[in-house]
């Protein structure tokens, strides 16, 4: 093989996974246009020292590379609540991984179709799964009132209300009514909220009362829906 083949060969797969990044970058993923054209040339060099190295078994270092790419896209998982951010960013990665091997060994058509394939799917994928919850939320309708109770400390009372009403606006959840009571434990009061949500909302509530029991001076703290 010659210098420009080898040149070629690391100039598409830098041309490649850019294609797949501008999408990744554009929706503000964590790995963008630099992150999957590295991903891509990387694989592409791995996969092609084996063609330089005299080895029995020329598979050997994709292989390897598909096990590092995992590793990689473990690193862009990240947990927020109940919700698990980064899977879909992952999965790109590990798919341009493929598309550098495709480039590695000769395979230019193949890759440009799989670099086509991923950016679109990526691209189409967002709207046709944000419908698909759409339909499956409308048997959902329907105004809910939920009941956040909160027991804390009386001098951490202002901050959690605070907080509270903070974590409401960023859930865009309207908030009915919030109310304090001392108890018969002095320096000790129960903060008790009452909320509207138009269609259940479990997942947001659960993810609200997560980050506020972490806060310092509660106590205690629980939900409870009713229509």
């Amino acid at each position: 093989m010659t210098l420009m083949d080898f040149l070629l060969r690391v100039i598409t797969a830098l041309i490649l996974g850019g294609i797949i990044g501008i999408e990744r970058q554009y929706r503000h993923r964590m790995a963008g246009i630099h992150t999957n054209a590295l991903v891509c040339v990387g694989s592409c060099l791995f996969v092609f020292s084996s063609f330089l190295i005299d080895t029995g078994d020329k598979t050997r270092i994709a292989a390897q590379v598909v096990t590092g790419v995992g590793f990689l896209g473990g690193g862009v998982i990240m947990r927020d609540g109940f919700n698990i951010k980064g899977l879909n960013t992952a999965a790109t990665l590990w798919c341009t991984a493929a598309i550098g091997v495709l480039v590695s060994v000769g395979d230019f058509t193949y890759a440009f179709i799989g670099a086509l394939v991923v950016a679109i799917f990526n691209s189409l994928s967002a709207p046709i799964s944000k419908r698909i919850y759409k339909v499956k939320s409308q048997g959902d309708e329907g105004e809910y009132l939920y009941t956040i109770s909160i027991k804390c400390d009386e001098n951490e009372e202002f901050h959690i209300r605070t907080f509270l009403m903070h974590m409401l606006a960023e859930e865009k959840i309207v908030l009915r009514n919030l109310e304090s009571d001392n108890t018969e434990t002095p320096g000790i009061v129960f903060v008790t909220s009452k909320i509207m949500s138009m269609g259940k909302n479990d997942m947001s509530i659960e993810k609200i009362v997560s980050k506020i029991s972490l806060s310092s001076g509660v106590l205690a703290i629980g939900w409870e829906v009713s229509q």
